[in-house]
């Protein structure tokens, strides 16, 4: 990893106790064979779904509205997939956060999204399978750990066993780590102020 980048996180996350694979290249080629085959279905429900709205317009039918509409939703899988084609998005976890860095092919910084852990946060950990009926998400068992402060969702990690078993590089041990620490913090949090907290990390 550049230096500059691990110098960004420690600023950001605190100590460092996980960071994903750094090798972009590796990453990017990654189920390559998959990602067309998504790729291809969800450009076919993407030309369904423009041709439906254009025969909406055309012909002012409320039918071709409504079909258009179901199929809208590959329109977002589609950018997400082509997105999987030319960035990666690295997980790092510190003693006072995660964050998630979107970098591109070449290498270069282009966003990061930042949890800062806080003692009123909790975490929740959800096991369980995917909606086979959604047309877009993959399929599979998921697990996700979720940070949520009050009512507002703040972050989240997740991947699929399925993945995994494939031998396909998954968030996994950020996971993981990212739960582990956020449980270390509250500890600590607990014995500096001497506050009673109890929003540890939950398996549901």
């Amino acid at each position: 990893m550049p230096k500059q980048y691990r110098t960004q996180m420690q600023k950001q996350l605190g100590k460092l106790c996980y960071v994903g694979s750094m090798d972009i290249t590796a990453r990017l080629k990654e189920g390559w064979f998959k990602k067309i085959g998504v790729g291809v279905f969800c450009l076919f429900g993407v030309l369904v779904s423009v041709m439906m709205f254009y025969g909406a317009w055309r012909h002012g039918s409320l039918w071709y509205l409504v079909v258009g509409a179901m199929f809208a939703w590959f329109i977002p899988a589609f950018v997400m997939n082509l997105r999987s084609f030319y960035e990666v998005d690295v997980l790092a976890v510190g003693d006072k956060g995660v964050g998630r860095y979107t970098f591109s092919r070449k290498g270069y910084l282009r966003k990061e999204e930042l949890l800062h852990f806080s003692p009123s946060m909790q975490c929740d950990v959800h096991e369980g399978y995917v909606d086979p009926h959604s047309p877009v998400s993959k399929k599979g068992y998921k697990i996700e750990a979720i940070w949520f402060e009050g009512n507002k969702k703040c972050f989240s990690i997740s991947y699929l066993q399925e993945e995994e078993n494939a031998g396909y590089s998954t968030d996994k041990k950020a996971l993981e780590e990212a739960v582990n620490s956020f449980q270390r913090f509250l500890f600590h949090a607990r014995s500096v102020h001497g506050k009673d907290v109890e929003n540890y990390a939950r398996t549901t």
